[in-house]
């Protein structure tokens, strides 16, 4: 399946093609969200981010980091057409 092909009528979603209020949106809400996680899975940095019972909210961390590139990616992509 080629890239875009899933956007059968071309339409420009805001996650498709951002606006820089968007991006900067969402980068902040990220970085406030993962910075809370953070401070939750480690009792204030009292205890290791990297114990066993902190693995899926490491994962969850993973992942949205990995939408949040993507999404920055968009936003250059958008921009350079």
């Amino acid at each position: 399946m080629k890239r875009g092909q899933f956007m059968e009528n071309g339409k420009k979603t805001w996650v498709s093609h951002p606006t820089k209020k968007q991006l900067v949106l969402v980068v902040v809400v990220w970085v406030i969200c993962v910075g809370l996680m953070v401070m939750a899975m480690t009792d204030f940095f009292r205890q290791s981010l990297f114990s066993r019972g902190n693995l899926v909210f490491l994962l969850l961390m993973v992942t949205s980091t990995f939408m949040v590139i993507g999404f920055c990616l968009n936003y250059l992509r958008s921009k350079l057409e």
